[in-house]
């Protein structure tokens, strides 16, 4: 039945603009106006949505198909053809139209989500890794203020000792700064100003370290 309305001289016209209007529908599907499932900074990955991702597709289909079925009826009406062939094909039309419309808002929905638990997940990395370098300067912290009552001889010693420990974890500490850093600079503003508080609380955990560094590598002459 479509094969005969497409061949039909009356509904060419019809068929015509309703195939020009899914084109032009498909193309304000993403913010691009390229394929769907490509956002404005690229392939987002394999098109897994979730519930409410799934819900802006199907409802993108079904508002579609009601207007392509609407425009369809009316412009076989006009151009005297079968109005309800031109509803059925204006269906399948804004259909289609109404799936590449919907996929692409459910692509910059799926974006923002995956965007937000990546946030999420390295807010709370950073903080792990923040608790553990506080336990850790607490742990130093206390472990001076015990050479400090040592004889000068076995201070130093001690302290050479325990500098060492405390390069090592102070040059973890650098590389993992910077690397939060880095991190943060390629974020939005909205993000990175979420990010920050642990970034800054990283970097005044990392200057205590680096004074205890500096206390230590004292004691540890203190006997020369």
């Amino acid at each position: 039945m479509l094969t005969k309305l497409i061949q039909s001289s009356r509904m060419r016209l019809p068929v015509c603009f309703l195939a020009a209007a899914s084109l032009l529908i498909s193309s304000c599907a993403s913010p691009t106006g390229g394929i769907a499932g490509v956002g404005s900074s690229g392939v987002i990955g394999p098109l897994n949505y979730d519930g409410q991702e799934r819900q802006i597709i199907d409802q993108a289909r079904v508002g579609g198909a009601l207007l392509g079925a609407a425009a369809g009826y009316f412009i076989a009406k006009e151009s005297g053809g079968n109005r309800l062939g031109g509803a059925a094909l204006g269906g399948l039309v804004g259909g289609l139209a109404g799936d590449a419309v919907g996929k692409g808002q459910a692509n910059q929905a799926k974006q923002a989500r995956l965007s937000n638990d990546s946030l999420r997940n390295a807010i709370a990395s950073a903080r792990k890794n923040n608790d553990r370098l506080e336990a850790y300067n607490r742990k130093v912290a206390a472990r001076i203020a015990e050479l400090r009552r040592k004889p000068a001889a076995e201070r130093a010693s001690l302290a050479k000792a325990e500098l060492k420990d405390v390069d090592s974890s102070l040059k973890s500490t650098q590389s993992y700064t910077s690397s939060r850093s880095a991190a943060k600079s390629k974020m939005p503003p909205t993000q990175a100003s979420q990010y920050a508080s642990e970034t800054r609380r990283g970097e005044r955990e990392q200057a205590r370290l680096a004074s205890y560094r500096s206390e230590l590598a004292k004691m540890s002459v203190a006997s020369n």
